[in-house]
């Protein structure tokens, strides 16, 4: 999962990609309803948004490769 968060060059968004992953495998959320949570959590800071969206897709995507 580091790999991913490094190719969406938010290497502190490991968590993030672990959140998609979760939601992906698990259907505990909409993939919506997270990232706007997440863009609510960081209002103000477009890079981490843009940053934490892409880990999430990322994840996500991973996630769903698992299922």
């Amino acid at each position: 999962m580091e790999d991913l968060a490094n190719e969406a060059n938010n290497p502190q968004g490991l968590n993030v990609v672990a959140l998609g992953a979760m939601v992906a495998l698990t259907g505990v959320a909409s993939p919506e309803g997270v990232k706007k949570m997440l863009a609510k959590r960081f209002a103000g800071k477009a890079k981490v948004v843009e940053g934490n969206e892409k880990a999430f897709n990322l994840g996500y995507e991973a996630g769903l490769k698992l299922k």
